[in-house]
């Protein structure tokens, strides 16, 4: 699990369900490597809450990361991608977004998904998400509750079920 969440909710949540969880903390710009350990491995983007920087400021979150970027990068290129509660910073996590959304040689699949019934991109972001929505790469989802969807998840080894409030948005 990827997360731009600086706070221990998400594995105080996965051990309040029953299970384990490690972190991997990254406050500067590193590639992904091979993080072992048992549980659910949670990668905590912008650093962590306690013992760690923390990247939170307009100046730290706009910083080029490259090294980490492409290793995101690499992780997305043709995966199923979920984003919940994500606002869309132009940081590491979206830049390697936008730049898998737009590769001709990926195939993600990426669904954004906003608690709001109108999806709100930035205009900018929309402009460079343009190109992998063209080709129907991304698609984004209103009404979907991020708490309601990760409990119906956790509780269901299958996945959610089918149906729900939520409807896809063209953009």
């Amino acid at each position: 699990m990827l997360t731009t969440n600086i706070d221990p909710l998400i594995g105080g949540s996965i051990l309040a369900a029953g299970c384990t969880s490690f972190r991997t903390i990254f406050n500067r710009d590193r590639k992904i490597s091979l993080t072992e350990g048992d549980g659910s491995h949670i990668v905590y983007l912008h650093g962590y809450w306690f013992d760690a920087d923390t990247l939170h400021t307009p100046r730290q979150l706009n910083q080029d990361r490259s090294q980490l970027r492409s290793s995101l990068a690499n992780l997305l290129r043709n995966q199923i991608v979920v984003l919940l509660a994500y606002g869309g910073w132009y940081d590491a996590f979206t830049r390697a977004l936008v730049d898998v959304a737009v590769d001709d040689n990926a195939y993600p699949e990426i669904v954004w998904c906003f608690r709001d019934k109108t999806p709100r991109v930035r205009t900018q972001l929309l402009d460079l998400l343009r190109p992998g929505l063209d080709r129907s790469r991304i698609s984004f989802y209103a009404g979907v509750d991020s708490q309601t969807q990760a409990l119906q998840c956790t509780n269901n080894p299958n996945g959610p079920p089918g149906g729900g409030p939520s409807s896809e948005v063209r953009m």
